[in-house]
């Protein structure tokens, strides 16, 4: 399964590296939601060539995969008995 996982050529963005480094510089910290996080996600995105739709699936499927993950955090966290000693 891992052999079949398609990983990008990291050379890809040596172009656009002084344009990520000072959009990182301008962010300080990047956010979920942060236009400097789009701003990144827009180079990533444009390098792998992904279109409108395609990018769209690609945060659809993100949330989906974030909202699993909390779903499932919660079901753990609820399941447990915590106890005092």
């Amino acid at each position: 399964e891992v052999v079949q996982l398609l990983i990008p050529n990291p050379e890809l963005l040596r172009p656009y590296r002084h344009q990520i480094k000072s959009i990182l510089q301008r962010a300080g910290q990047l956010e979920l939601n942060s236009p400097f996080r789009k701003e990144i996600d827009d180079i990533v995105f444009s390098v792998l060539g992904l279109t409108t739709s395609e990018r769209e699936a690609v945060y659809e499927a993100v949330v989906e995969l974030v909202s699993a993950r909390l779903r499932k955090a919660e079901s753990v966290k609820g399941g447990r008995k915590t106890s005092k000693l």
